[in-house]
């Protein structure tokens, strides 16, 4: 940047400039094929699985990349889009239907969550 003094003289200033860009979506989709989905749209496994989940964070010049990963229910932990289907889920008492883990996936100020079951 050049900026000019009032008598007329130039200086030359280097300036560092940030531009940020929020993700705009995340997209996650299962990368190994170990389960099924079923009617309600949550992932089933079997206890003791391990599978990757590929996690697309949009605009590709996205520069918000830090992406944190949670698991709640208790069958399921996830580390790094790397989940483990460590217990079976919890039935409902009163349907006896499976109740699904939450993984959810936080990119910034945008959240995606799946649901995921583990049977025996």
């Amino acid at each position: 940047m050049t900026t000019t003094s009032p008598d007329g003289a130039q200086n030359v200033r280097l300036c560092k400039v940030t531009i940020l860009a929020p993700a705009q979506d995340v997209d996650l989709s299962f990368y190994d094929d170990v389960g099924d989905y079923d009617t309600n749209g949550a992932y089933v496994v079997k206890k003791g699985v391990r599978g990757r989940i590929n996690c697309n964070v949009t605009p590709a010049t996205c520069t918000d990349t830090s992406i944190t990963w949670k698991a709640k229910g208790g069958a399921v932990k996830v580390k790094n889009g790397v989940f483990y289907a460590n217990k079976v889920s919890k039935k409902d008492k009163n349907t006896g239907e499976y109740i699904p883990d939450d993984i959810t996936v936080k990119c910034g100020k945008f959240t995606r969550t799946l649901k995921m079951i583990v049977t025996e």
